[in-house]
C-alpha cells in the first residue's frame, strides 16, 4: 500500500478541552502535501471566523447591553 498519510490535530483549552482532528492520504507526496496546506488553511479560516463570531457578540452585547437574542431581530 504505497501511501503518504497524514494526522493534523488541534487542541482547544478555553474552559473545556476539545480536540480538533484532520486525516489523509495520497499515492503521491505533493497531493499529500496539498491536502496538508487546504486543511490548515480552512483551521485558520475556522479559528478566524470563531474569534470574529466572538467579538460580535461582544460588540452586540456592550450595544444593547443584554444577550444575543436566540432568534434573529
Amino acid at each position: 500500500m504505497e501511501q503518504w498519510r497524514w494526522t493534523l490535530s488541534e487542541e482547544f483549552k478555553n474552559g473545556k478541552t476539545s480536540l480538533e482532528q484532520h486525516a489523509g492520504q495520497q499515492p503521491k507526496l505533493r497531493d499529500a502535501m496539498e491536502d496538508v496546506a487546504n486543511t490548515v488553511e480552512y483551521m485558520l479560516e475556522s479559528k478566524n471566523r470563531a474569534n470574529s463570531s466572538a467579538v460580535e457578540h461582544l460588540l452586540y452585547t456592550e450595544d444593547v447591553g443584554g444577550s444575543i437574542p436566540s432568534s434573529p431581530i
